[in-house]
C-alpha cells in the first residue's frame, strides 16, 4: 500500500513506517535490521529442512531445538530494538503521528511525550497505553515536512522541540547486546570458538560439510555473525586456522569404510 498525501503531507501506516525503520536502522557489522532478519529466516527454513532431512536421533532433534531458539531470539531481539528506536525517535519529534481515540473522534496530534509509554502495534495500526489508545495511525517524519506547515509548527511548539533541520538522514543504529554466551578462552583473552566447533560438529554428524576448509569456515563464519552477534564475530580465516584439524580429521574418518 503507497503512502496517502493529505494536506501536504506524506503520511504512512505504522506497518510502512517500521519497514523503513527496519532498512534503514544499522547494526554493527553495517548490516540493515531488515537484512539481518531475512538472513535468520533463511537460516531458520535451512535448519528445518535438515532435521527433516537427517534428524535421526533425540540429540539432533535437540540441536534443532536449539538452534531455531537462537535464531528466533535474534530475529525478536533485532525487531524488539527497532521498535525502541522508533518510540525514542518519536519522543524526541523526528517523526509524529495523529490518530484516533474512539471510533467517532477526529484524528488527532499525539503528543511527543506520551511515546515513551506507548506499545505500537503494527498489524493493527494503532498505538497502546495503558490509559490512552490511538488507532488508525497516520505516521510522518518531520524532517519531510515543510517548516512552516502548521501541523509540524503546532507540533514543536507544543513539546518545545526545535525545528528539524533539513540534513541527510543518518541511519539509526540498533545498540549493541549485552554478551550473555559462555566463553572459554585463555586468560586475557575471552573466546566463543567453542560455539563454532559445536556448530561444525552438528555440520558434521549431518553430512553437511563444505567440499574444502576455505568454504566450511566461510559458512561458519556466516552462521557465527548471524547467530551470536553480541559476540565478536570470527573471520573465516580465523575459524580456518583454527578448525584446520577437525577439517581434515572429519574428512579422513568420511573415507574411512
Amino acid at each position: 500500500m503507497k503512502s496517502a498525501e493529505l494536506d501536504g503531507i506524506r503520511w504512512r501506516t505504522a506497518k510502512q513506517l517500521y519497514a523503513t525503520y527496519l532498512k534503514g536502522c544499522k547494526l554493527e557489522d553495517e548490516a540493515s535490521a531488515a537484512d539481518v532478519i531475512a538472513y535468520c529466516i533463511k537460516h531458520r527454513e535451512r535448519e528445518q529442512r535438515l532435521i527433516e532431512g537427517f534428524g535421526k536421533t533425540a540429540g539432533d532433534h535437540m540441536l534443532f531445538r536449539d538452534a531455531v531458539q537462537a535464531i528466533d531470539q535474534r530475529i525478536e531481539s533485532v525487531r524488539a530494538s527497532v521498535m525502541r528506536i522508533m518510540r525514542d525517535e518519536a519522543s524526541t519529534g523526528k517523526w509524529l503521528a495523529i490518530g484516533r481515540e474512539r471510533p467517532d473522534s477526529p484524528h488527532e496530534l499525539i503528543p511527543a511525550r506520551h511515546w515513551p509509554f506507548l506499545t505500537i502495534d503494527i498489524e493493527n495500526n494503532s498505538a497502546i497505553g495503558k490509559d490512552s489508545e490511538f488507532r488508525e495511525l497516520r505516521c510522518a517524519t518531520t524532517a519531510n515536512i515543510a517548516r512552516d506547515h502548521p501541523l509540524l509548527v503546532s507540533f514543536r511548539a507544543t513539546n518545545q522541540l526545535p525545528l528539524p533541520e533539513k540534513s541527510k538522514p543518518t541511519p539509526s543504529k540498533v545498540p549493541p547486546e549485552k554478551l550473555g554466551l559462555d566463553r572459554n578462552g585463555a586468560p586475557g583473552r575471552p573466546s566463543c570458538m567453542h560455539l563454532v566447533e559445536n556448530e561444525f560438529n552438528r555440520r558434521q554428524n549431518a553430512g553437511l560439510l563444505e567440499p574444502s576448509l576455505t568454504k566450511e569456515a566461510a559458512v561458519l563464519a556466516a552462521w557465527f555473525r548471524t547467530t551470536h552477534p553480541q559476540a565478536r564475530p570470527y573471520t573465516p580465516k580465523a575459524i580456518y586456522n583454527k578448525l584446520g584439524s577437525l577439517y581434515r580429521a572429519a574428512k579422513l574418518s568420511s573415507r574411512v569404510p
